[in-house]
C-alpha cells in the first residue's frame, strides 16, 4: 500500500508541474481520473478496513495535486566513490 501511495504522489505532483508540457499534464489528468473511478468502485468492494481506508485516502489526494510533494533526491557527484580505486 505504502508503494501505491508513494506513485500516487509522483502521478500527482507530475500533472502539475509547471515543467511538464500540456500533453503531458493532459495525460496525467486522464490517468488520474480513470484512477479515481477505478479506486471509488474498488473502495465499494472492498471488506478490508485498511485497504478501504487506503482507497479513501487516495481519493483525498487525487482532489488536491497540488499537495503532493515528491521526494527530491541529490545529483550524485561526478567522479568516483571516496576509497575506489577505478583508475588501476
Amino acid at each position: 500500500m505504502q508503494t501505491e501511495q508513494v506513485l500516487l504522489t509522483y502521478l500527482l505532483s507530475a500533472s502539475v508541474n509547471d515543467n511538464n508540457s500540456f500533453a503531458v499534464k493532459s495525460n496525467l489528468k486522464k490517468a488520474l481520473v480513470d484512477l479515481n473511478t477505478f479506486i471509488e468502485a474498488q473502495s465499494k468492494a472492498a471488506t478490508d478496513e485498511t485497504y478501504k481506508g487506503h482507497l479513501l485516502l487516495a481519493v483525498e489526494r487525487i482532489k488536491d495535486p497540488a499537495s503532493a510533494k515528491p521526494t527530491i533526491h541529490k545529483e550524485i557527484p561526478p567522479g568516483a566513490p571516496i576509497g575506489c580505486d577505478w583508475d588501476e
